[in-house]
């Protein structure tokens, strides 16, 4: 049998840890180049239960930029957010070189397999939806942060079917990636060919895009003049957030009514409330 230095995570230490402090690892639910995703359950002192997302990190594994540079802005930034359509940190936990960030849970996935899944987005979801991801990138351009990977993927889907912006690997204090998510959410394909890179950018230059006759039929001209402003390939001209909000079509759907709760059941039928607030802990650093 072939041997690997593949270090197999979590340990039963490491779990026996998170447990002393009320999370419980359950089933892995995503896995990245540097990290791997687990649903977990946190409970406190009185019994009650929080669902949570579970983000591991091993830095052992990760390259010398990403442990100095791209990791410590993502911990900084994602502890510091705190918005209903933004995946919100809820705690941070440090044993050695393994890092385990637990954060807000999205029962239904992530955008794109949805999408994948159910075909284009209807206009009225479209609506309600894109609305709230321009608010939650105008809570983030209020802070000086920008996402820089925005994409149907690091769009997740809670239980109640409300975005949550997730994945600020890439952030940075301080593009167009707004459109695109539109355009893939109306018509389930890029607006743009990606495998080459002079021919995306000469598509772009040129305003190429065109969305499929029988979305097209179905789209109304607000939601089709939104889309050529947010694809607008000249930065100079591509209005920011805060003027996108003014905009018909995303006033309108601000308007319609969204059902959101603040609590969920688990599979058992056990409530489990929605967990409140940010905090920074590290486990100890002995086996």
């Amino acid at each position: 049998m072939a041997m690997t230095n593949e270090i197999q995570l979590p340990t039963s230490s490491q779990e026996r840890i998170l447990q002393k402090r009320g999370y419980t690892l359950l089933n892995k639910v995503g896995e990245g180049s540097y990290s791997k995703v687990f649903q977990s359950e946190y409970k406190d002192s009185k019994g009650n239960k929080w669902r949570l997302a579970c983000k591991i990190v091993d830095t052992r594994k990760t390259t010398k930029s990403f442990n100095t540079k791209f990791f410590p802005r993502e911990l900084e930034i994602m502890s510091t957010l705190n918005f209903p359509y933004i995946v919100r940190i809820h705690s941070i936990l440090q044993r050695r070189q393994v890092f385990f960030m637990f954060m807000d849970y999205a029962k239904n996935g992530d955008m794109l397999n949805f999408i994948q899944s159910n075909g284009a987005i209807k206009e009225e979801k479209a609506q309600i939806w894109f609305s709230q991801i321009l608010n939650a990138l105008k809570y983030l351009h209020d802070r000086g942060i920008a996402h820089r990977d925005l994409k149907c993927e690091n769009i997740l889907l809670t239980s109640s079917y409300n975005t949550k912006l997730a994945d600020f690997g890439f952030a940075r204090h301080t593009t167009n990636e707004k459109g695109v998510i539109l355009f893939v959410m109306l018509n389930k394909s890029m607006p743009f060919d990606d495998q080459s890179l002079k021919k995306l950018y000469e598509d772009q230059i040129g305003r190429k895009w065109k969305i499929r006759a029988q979305v097209s039929n179905l789209l109304s001209l607000p939601v089709k003049d939104f889309q050529n402003i947010i694809l607008e390939p000249n930065p100079k001209e591509r209005p920011p957030v805060s003027q996108l909000l003014q905009h018909s079509w995303i006033k309108s759907g601000a308007s319609i009514s969204i059902n959101t709760i603040s609590s969920q059941k688990h599979d058992n039928g056990s409530d489990v409330f929605e967990f409140h607030g940010s905090t920074l802990a590290t486990a100890g650093a002995t086996t």
